[in-house]
């Protein structure tokens, strides 16, 4: 396939005005920044060569000074209005919405780490179905779990279903080639053995009767494979068939589900740069009738 030529920025090359003004040979530059720098010197150059003669030096000096503080007066009210704005708490939901796809998998341990925590904080105490914690953890997450839990652990933040679909957050397209391609890429992609996962849950402090490495690590030959094979599929089918290549992975992909709106919740309550943190939540003393 032919390589498209890389996009480069094309630079806007602009005059001085205050240079032409004063007789001389404009001041090009292709920086704003750079050229609004010179204009302030020459500026102050023009009204130097325009007043000393017909004022004194000491009059000209002072009429700079106050248009300076004028200028200075206007930039300080521009930077006090954006550091006023830095400030201002943002929703911390705002920042998983805004996350690509590359990102999110970039961060998949974290991800992991998060929607497990988010699960065990939702923990209040044994049930009919389990009685403790960790029977409540294997009731989201099963010990004999799928390549599909596992992915759906790290793509939570941009997964949503649209139309029976399951479609990525932000990208109008449920095309699976396209979808694939955000994520992934169509290169050598790290994290596809799925350890990640074997050391979310120890970090978590999941133990080791709760998870099945080996089924993990099964798995995640079964998630590289099909990764490969999508990347080495060089263009995707026309119509309404699939690639071969993608065939695989489309079939993990389908299998995929959106978390509980609960779970979300907790999960998306802080923004990614804090540790969100969970606790065994121990049930109330049972009266002594009992």
């Amino acid at each position: 396939m032919e390589q498209k030529p890389r996009k480069t920025r094309r630079a806007v090359w602009r005059e001085c005005k205050w240079c032409r003004a004063r007789g001389l040979e404009p001041y090009r530059s292709g920086k704003l920044k750079t050229l609004l720098k010179h204009q302030v010197v020459c500026e102050a150059d023009y009204l130097l060569e325009q007043k000393s003669g017909e004022r004194p030096q000491i009059q000209v000096l002072s009429c700079m000074v106050q248009r300076q503080q004028c200028q200075i007066a206007e930039l300080v009210a521009r930077v006090s209005v954006l550091e006023t704005r830095k400030r201002r708490p943002v929703a911390s939901c705002s920042h998983w919405i805004n996350m690509t796809p590359k990102k999110c998998w970039a961060a998949r341990k974290q991800n992991a780490k998060r929607y497990i925590r988010a699960i065990l904080s939702e923990y209040d105490g044994p049930q009919k179905y389990y009685k403790d914690i960790w029977g409540y953890f294997e009731w989201y997450i099963p010990k004999e779990l799928g390549p599909h839990d596992i992915l759906m652990s790290a793509l939570w933040p941009i997964l949503e279903e649209r139309d029976g679909k399951h479609a990525i957050r932000g990208v109008e397209t449920t095309d699976l080639y396209f979808m694939f391609k955000q994520i992934w890429g169509k290169s050598k992609t790290q994290g596809t053995e799925l350890e990640w996962w074997i050391d979310a849950l120890e970090e978590v402090g999941v133990p080791q009767t709760a998870y099945d490495p080996f089924n993990v690590r099964k798995h995640g030959v079964d998630l590289d494979r099909a990764i490969r094979k999508y990347q080495a599929t060089k263009v995707r089918a026309g119509g309404a068939g699939l690639a071969q290549g993608l065939v695989g992975l489309g079939r993990i992909w389908r299998q995929l589900f959106v978390p509980d709106v609960e779970h979300l919740t907790v999960a998306m309550s802080l923004p990614p740069t804090e540790e969100l943190k969970w606790g065994i939540v121990k049930p109330a003393d049972q009266p002594s009738s009992e």
